[in-house]
């Protein structure tokens, strides 16, 4: 099993103690920590990483996430519009 974790910053800047600390917790519980590409689909990229072990599978995920909004409009615009109506 994995576990995805998005870093707000870019793991160079991380304490390194602390990221190790993290990491060991991870592996003692049966977890391994993995980055996945940061091009803007990283979310997506992640749950084709957790579910296929393929993060260049992305796109797929996208067109279904969206897809999935698309068809569930009412259930998520609140969400979706920032007030704007």
């Amino acid at each position: 099993a994995r576990v995805h974790v998005h870093l707000d910053r870019p793991r160079a800047q991380l304490d390194r103690s602390q990221l190790a600390t993290f990491t060991g917790s991870l592996r003692a519980a049966g977890y391994s920590l993995r980055e996945v590409g940061r091009d803007g689909n990283c979310f997506f990229r992640s749950l084709a990483d957790q579910l296929e072990d393929q993060q260049h599978k992305y796109d797929e995920y996208r067109q279904r996430v969206v897809a999935y909004l698309e068809a569930h409009a009412d259930e998520f615009s609140p969400f979706l519009t920032f007030g704007e109506g």
